[in-house]
């Protein structure tokens, strides 16, 4: 894989160069064999439009050598100084058979180069990013000591875990923030991500077969439902299945809380999501929110009421719609998903007692009691969740000529525009 002119990632580069010592490892050349940085030139912004200019002929952390690049032992490191920062995530320790065996995976991830230079600049550039990808791998080799995974395989999960959102170091920053509800090409370009590195680690035989393959699949739901090869459970393997839940779970934790991540993951479980990884997952979460207080979900009755309606509305009008779209369009696999999402949707609410016909009386119970608001907040926060994100999934899936039944296409624009102040992101 070549870096592309348009590559955001020589734009975190260069912008590193400006407070370290970035260089050239060996002569750059563009892919025409155009020598555009001698070896040991000082790579900052003075020399990116130069760069730009050109598509250079190997992946650019195989070309540059950064000062003080991290390796397996300084990321072993910084996260035994995080838990120091953040006690509340040594809770989960108490879970495991091995207590400390997930300090001990960061000592055996498997770091090139080329890995250590992209995961130093993730760290120095995108901090946030970095935490996300040390917690998953923290996360992940706690869940495979839960499950007993044998050593050689966590050992491959957690190095696929430190890498698996690199890719978005390679995508414009303007879809970083997964809050946003984005137009379908964005949306295509960030399912990109896990292609990107996919690729990269493709090129090193270390990496080539399981680990760039649970890159390329920690977005994959067991359902179909995921990107970006939609493959279902039977072309999984379990080490893609626990990073695929652990770095749901994670997202949606992290902004979320306990409570709200609970109910998505026993909504999904067995589902989209690997049944014992999201059994484990929950009693980490678990641990961490005794062990943070963070174990509270205030919800006021009326707010609740407000959004539920709302739910209700987009459900019973978007089954509706679905029933009037006719063949071929109907026939669609991004239709077809979008039909059957709709009518689990339902039947979920359905069975929680908040569906069309009684959701009034649970929401009147609701008002009396403390906990059963809390819970059915949750659960409209998940249906709210449901409905967005099946309509993400339509629009990924959906071929970019195909021309939308104008019922439908209105339908999807109201039922974004009414959900829209209500949607939590981190969509499945």
């Amino acid at each position: 894989m070549t870096t592309t002119a348009n590559d955001q990632y020589l734009g975190h580069v260069t912008d590193l160069g400006e407070t370290d010592v970035v260089t050239a490892s060996e002569d750059i050349v563009s892919a025409k064999g155009v020598l555009l940085l001698p070896k040991g030139a000082t790579i900052n912004k003075n020399l990116l439009a130069r760069l730009q200019q050109h598509s250079i002929n190997k992946e650019v952390d195989q070309v540059i050598s950064i000062q003080d690049t991290l390796d397996a032992s300084s990321l072993m490191e910084f996260w035994q100084e995080y838990l120091k920062e953040n006690p509340q995530y040594k809770a989960s320790l108490d879970l495991l058979h091995d207590r400390d065996m997930p300090i001990r995976g960061f000592a055996r991830l498997r770091l090139n180069t080329s890995m250590r230079n992209k995961v130093t600049v993730c760290k120095k550039q995108k901090p946030d990013l970095f935490e996300h990808s040390m917690l998953v791998t923290y996360t992940a080799l706690c869940v495979a000591d839960m499950m007993q995974i044998p050593r050689m395989e966590a050992d491959d999960l957690a190095t696929a875990a430190i890498f698996h959102d690199l890719g978005m170091l390679h995508l414009s920053e303007e879809l970083e923030d997964r809050g946003n509800i984005f137009t379908p090409e964005q949306e295509r370009h960030i399912a990109s991500h896990p292609i990107i590195m996919h690729r990269i680690l493709d090129q090193f035989p270390e990496y080539q077969d399981s680990i760039a393959k649970i890159v390329l699949e920690h977005h994959e739901r067991l359902d179909g439902s995921g990107y970006p090869m939609a493959k279902s459970e039977y072309y999984l393997s379990i080490p893609s299945q626990i990073l695929a839940t652990v770095e749901c779970g994670v997202s949606i934790y992290h902004r979320h809380g306990y409570h709200y991540t609970v109910t998505v993951l026993k909504t999904h479980m067995g589902e989209q999501l690997n049944d014992e990884a999201s059994k484990c997952l929950i009693k980490i979460l678990e641990s961490w929110a005794k062990a943070s207080s963070d174990f509270d979900l205030p919800r006021d009755a009326n707010d609740v009421k407000k959004v539920y309606d709302k739910l209700i509305t987009a459900v019973t009008s978007g089954e509706k719609v679905m029933e009037q779209v006719t063949n071929p369009f109907l026939s669609t696999n991004a239709a077809q998903h979008l039909k059957r999402r709709l009518l689990s949707i339902d039947l979920a609410m359905s069975n929680a007692g908040l569906d069309k016909f009684r959701g009034s009386s649970t929401m009147e119970m609701a008002t009396e009691d403390d906990d059963l608001i809390m819970e059915v907040g949750a659960l409209v926060q998940d249906g709210i969740f449901q409905v967005i994100d099946s309509i993400r999934i339509f629009r990924r899936q959906l071929h970019p000529d195909s021309k939308i039944p104008p019922e439908l296409n209105q339908w999807l624009k109201s039922t974004e525009e009414a959900l829209k102040d209500y949607f939590l992101g981190d969509g499945l």
